[in-house]
């Protein structure tokens, strides 16, 4: 990609990291105290810093605005399905939400809260700020709009606000006075101010059922961010319930239902397609179905699923026969990524990384 520095531009990269599967190129391998979760993360730094540093050199960081966020919680309960290595619990596969409850896929603040950075010395956003506000990746496009002096589009809803005002210190307060976390078709909980009801709460993963609270659980976030201690819920704080009850109650009127975009078993997937993943046996994407691979075959989508004897050839499969044509396109597929990464320059790529080892498992040695 070729930006150049008299015309404006946007760009949004999107990081694997830190989800599973965990793994990092070979220039990060072993080089953080933090196991393998560490060394990838030390990779997703690198390429960010490489962002910042192509701005630098054309004298582009004071005019771009750049916002740095996560779309959720970390996922302290992940397991790595598509590698041998065992982690031990003090480096889990999905990461650490501290002292915050749960994690992704939750409505508590271990699956929610997550931290943002914006940099845009040009406009009028003070170094060093830090504010405890609300806000959403919703609020990111009407943002952009407004420091790129574009309007807002008023021909659907647009739930997010500007966080230009309170970035640039104009105002106290953020633009959200109260705050809805939605899962599936129900609103889970609200928050106003520096308190957040629980109405209904379920881990993010798993077959746990949702829990219903009447009255709702209550906590004081800023004295209490790990969600641990309820208040009264029903005595002292029954005016404050009462009050989040009927924003929920007026919030539940503006929205339409819609037909889902993705979802099985009561619990959303974020549009998993097996299909584009190196290590995914071809043969059982035929075979199973998405959920069937996600809840009971996870082993199929191993880098080392293929068994038996080495071929005798690259066009050769298991047991020496002609390879599947299913095998020889994710061997195609395998070879074009590599091909397609030293073209730029030798830097290897996560994509590569898996190619790379796919192709090695695939040419044997094998076991059985």
């Amino acid at each position: 990609m070729v930006i150049a520095a008299s015309k404006p531009f946007f760009v949004l990269v999107s990081y694997l990291q830190p989800h599973i599967p965990v793994f990092a190129n070979s220039r990060f391998k072993g080089s953080s105290r933090r196991g393998a979760f560490g060394d990838m993360m030390h990779e997703m730094d690198d390429s960010i810093g490489r962002v910042m540093a192509a701005l630098e050199e054309r004298g582009l960081t004071g005019d771009t605005l750049v916002v740095f966020t996560s779309d959720n919680g970390a996922w302290p309960d992940a397991r790595e399905p598509l590698v041998d290595e065992d982690l031990s619990d003090d480096q889990p596969h999905g990461g650490s939400n501290g002292p915050f409850q749960q994690g992704k896929g939750s409505t508590w603040e271990g699956g929610v809260r997550e931290p943002t950075i914006i940099s845009w010395p040009n406009g009028s956003i003070k170094s060093g700020a830090t504010s405890m506000e609300i806000a959403s990746h919703m609020d990111v496009l009407p943002t952009v709009l407004e420091a790129a002096g574009v309007s807002v589009p008023t021909d659907r809803t647009i739930d997010g606000r500007s966080l230009l005002p309170h970035m640039r210190g104009l105002t106290s307060s953020g633009p959200h006075d109260a705050y809805f976390y939605w899962r599936e078709r129900e609103v889970y909980a609200v928050r106003l101010g520096r308190y957040k009801a629980h109405f209904v709460t379920r881990p993010g993963f798993g077959n746990d059922r949702p829990v219903r609270h009447n009255p709702p659980l209550l906590f004081d976030l800023e004295a209490d961010m790990g969600e641990q201690y309820p208040l009264d819920s029903a005595g002292r704080y029954a005016d404050l319930i009462a009050d989040m009850r009927r924003r929920v109650a007026e919030h539940r009127t503006t929205i339409e239902a819609v037909e889902p975009q993705y979802e099985f078993g009561g619990t959303i997937l974020p549009g998993v397609d097996f299909s584009v993943v190196p290590c995914c046996n071809p043969m059982a994407l035929q075979e199973f179905t998405i959920e069937q691979l996600v809840n009971d075959h996870w082993e199929q989508c191993r880098c080392d699923y293929l068994s038996g004897q080495a071929p005798a050839s690259p066009e050769e499969g298991t047991t020496g026969e002609s390879a599947t044509e299913a095998e020889r396109s994710v061997r195609r597929t395998a070879q074009e990524l590599l091909a397609a990464d030293l073209t730029r320059g030798g830097h290897s790529s996560t994509a590569a990384v898996m190619a790379e080892l796919l192709l090695k498992q695939m040419s044997g040695p094998r076991h059985t």
